[in-house]
């Protein structure tokens, strides 16, 4: 059952009731978000601060689902969440559309700048910009970046990254160079996958920069970078995969602060009776998220 950027409104409670992630006991009406993995908190990579690595995790909106199995993913009318779930109540000046984001694009790219160390008066350079990139523009400016500057392909995309927050904006990543004289970039974001990208990050740091993996989550060819060039540069390279329950709630209240930060991201409403054409939408790639809301009609 896919789906898994969803907000949900709590219609029952199990015995013994659930609690958000402040520990405040949830109430039926409650709004909330919930991690995209089901964590047990005991294994190895638990206890190392992975999460979403559960050895013995449940993914959300993933999976393969039985005819006769509940659904664990957010295209469905109701959706049963087991008791290792992490849920963050969302207040009231989120509307559902950020909050549905929250629960991977946000929270990803407040878990990538987390990881990438502090950026305030950095040099950061984001390749993509899809929403998960969008975030990481804004989230990076947030946090004192000097600079964004963005490699997006898609020049339908640049007035938007522009609006969030981007310094410049360029399709070719050979155009690219920081611009300060003879600096690099000290942050790199690679939010495509794409191998080409990854290695013109690796030109385009400094000595000593940092690159955050996230686009890559699909298998592709290797990227083309000198092992020894990642050394006598003293490269850090780092890959994130999804988020902590943290980086979650993070995400919530960073949008409380700003309503609509991310409005111009999104299409139009769809009724759960009509997925197939929010599915079409969503290929077609005009809008970066399409909105899915069950029991209502298609809303604009």
């Amino acid at each position: 059952m896919l789906g898994h950027e969803t907000c949900g409104e709590v219609v029952e409670l199990g015995d013994g009731g659930a609690v958000d992630v402040a520990g405040r006991a949830l109430a039926v009406g409650d709004r909330v978000v919930w991690a995209l993995v089901a964590s047990c908190g005991e294994c190895r990579a638990c206890r190392a601060g992975l999460p979403q690595k559960c050895e013995h995790g449940v993914k959300f909106g993933h999976a393969r689902q039985a005819p006769d199995e509940p659904p664990a993913g957010g295209f469905a009318e109701r959706v049963l969440l087991g008791p290792r779930t992490g849920f963050v109540a969302v207040p009231a000046g989120v509307d559902d559309a950020h909050a549905a984001i929250a629960s991977c694009a946000v929270a990803t790219a407040v878990a990538a700048c987390r990881a990438a160390g502090p950026l305030a008066d950095r040099q950061v350079l984001v390749h993509g910009a899809g929403l998960l990139g969008i975030a990481v523009i804004e989230r990076a400016r947030e946090l004192g970046a000097a600079v964004v500057d963005v490699c997006e392909r898609k020049s339908r995309r640049h007035a938007l990254a522009r609006r969030h927050g981007a310094w410049r904006v360029f399709a070719d990543p050979a155009e690219s160079a920081c611009h300060e004289p003879g600096g690099g970039y000290d942050v790199a974001f690679e939010c495509t996958g794409d191998p080409d990208a990854i290695a013109a990050q690796h030109r385009l740091l400094s000595t000593g920069g940092t690159q955050i993996l996230l686009g890559s989550v699909f298998p592709t060819p290797p990227f083309a970078t000198a092992p020894e060039q990642i050394v006598r540069r003293m490269l850090t390279i780092r890959g994130l995969h999804n988020y902590t329950l943290s980086d979650l709630a993070d995400a919530i209240a960073w949008l409380a602060a700003q309503p609509g930060r991310f409005a111009d991201c999104f299409g139009r409403w769809y009724a759960l009776e009509e997925f197939a054409r929010a599915a079409d939408a969503a290929a077609i790639g005009d809008d970066l998220r399409v909105l899915v809301r069950p029991n209502e009609g298609g809303m604009q």
